[in-house]
């Protein structure tokens, strides 16, 4: 059973605090470490209770932390002016949980859509802040077509007008095929379907840099790649997965999956083998 969790209390920066949860190992369990869970656009840190649920009976502790704008979080919804900001932010957040936890080591980094992005960036920037990371349905590119009015208008709104939001299009039959986790995601109060053109010009960006780099020796990495993702292009995660040095990463493909494997029909099969194989390849 879930331990229940602590309130998870951050400051990024001077006069801005970040809100989030902090979970305990299962009591039954010897501790492993801890994880550190960054969510998606639009998302929050409480939307992972299955994948919380399997790190904790597998003795991990979990600290997931709403990114500025999300969740609990303040900030304008859909806003964002650069991507340093959110690794920015994780660092301050993994800063925070060495402080709270320092007999625990390094953490394990979890990453989700955008949430996996920032950690892709993160590992690739500062290897030896974690100690194994697991990316999921990682935003390296996006599946759906493109609005051809978003593609003219982006440019001259980042410029003009970079926090002005619009509809992001995310419906929730392209997150899971469970009926019920789409009713939650569709009454959730802390869900948001915002971006700006400021937010999609950061995010390219940090796209653009990370497939142009390779993921670094040292830190094992798990990829997990739903494999019908309409919303991240999974095809562009498994080429830049295929130029990967031999042995660098695991690559999970989840058959038929969309976009959120934690939230999907099969999510506790899938949750249990990423708390594995974290378990697993986590350094010591």
């Amino acid at each position: 059973m879930t331990p229940p969790p602590a309130a998870v209390d951050v400051e990024v920066e001077p006069g801005l605090r970040l809100q989030g949860s902090w979970w305990d190992s299962a009591p039954s369990v010897s501790p492993r470490g801890r994880v550190v869970l960054v969510h998606g656009l639009g998302d929050h840190g409480g939307r992972y209770a299955t994948l919380v649920s399997a790190l904790t009976e597998a003795g991990w502790g979990v600290v997931a932390v709403d990114q500025r704008g999300h969740g609990r979080s303040p900030g304008p919804r859909g806003v964002l002016d650069s991507f340093e900001r959110l690794l920015d932010d994780l660092r301050a957040v993994r800063r925070w949980t060495l402080e709270r936890d320092p007999a625990a080591g390094a953490p394990v980094l979890y990453g989700h859509s955008m949430g996996g992005l920032v950690a892709l960036r993160s590992v690739q920037r500062e290897p030896d802040d974690w100690t194994a990371a697991v990316i999921s349905a990682p935003w390296l590119g996006t599946a759906a077509p493109i609005a051809w009015w978003k593609r003219v208008a982006e440019a001259p709104l980042a410029r003009w007008l970079p926090r002005m939001t619009v509809a992001a299009g995310l419906r929730a039959e392209q997150l899971t095929a469970d009926p019920d986790r789409r009713a939650e995601w569709r009454s959730d109060p802390l869900t948001h379907d915002r971006v700006s053109a400021g937010l999609s010009t950061a995010v390219r960006g940090a796209q653009r840099r990370a497939l142009a780099e390779e993921w670094p020796a040292g830190v094992p990495g798990l990829f997990v790649v739903p494999g019908a993702d309409p919303v991240a292009d999974a095809d562009v995660t498994r080429a830049w997965a295929a130029r990967q040095p031999p042995g660098r990463i695991d690559v999970e493909v989840v058959e038929g999956g969309l976009h959120e494997p934690h939230n999907d029909r099969d999510r506790e099969a899938v949750c249990r083998r990423i708390a594995a194989w974290a378990t697993l390849h986590a350094r010591g």
